[in-house]
């Protein structure tokens, strides 16, 4: 194995690891909600913790405990992404 092949296997582990703990918020999110019911199936997976914000208001329990503010569509942004760079860098013959 070459040095280039085995520097672009290491970026790969990299950057899929990198996508991992970029979504990770969302993960804890979506595990959350799916304790405590808020998620019934497959078909509103997207729903509670991409585009709604839970906010915690004073005497009320709103959302999801243990989370706040904002959606977490940012982090799923992010890695896509990172998702997408490893698949580059794997295609890729020149690192």
């Amino acid at each position: 194995m070459g040095r280039g092949k085995t520097l672009r296997v290491i970026a790969v582990i990299g950057l899929l690891s990198a996508a991992f703990f970029a979504v990770l918020p969302w993960l804890g999110c979506m595990a959350a909600a799916r304790g405590l019911g808020i998620v019934p199936g497959l078909r509103t997976m997207l729903g509670p913790c991409t585009y709604l914000a839970f906010r915690t208001i004073p005497g009320q329990d709103v959302g999801i405990p243990g989370f706040s503010y904002p959606p977490y569509w940012g982090y799923l942004v992010v890695g896509v992404a990172y998702l997408v760079a490893a698949v580059y860098v794997a295609v890729n013959k020149r690192f």
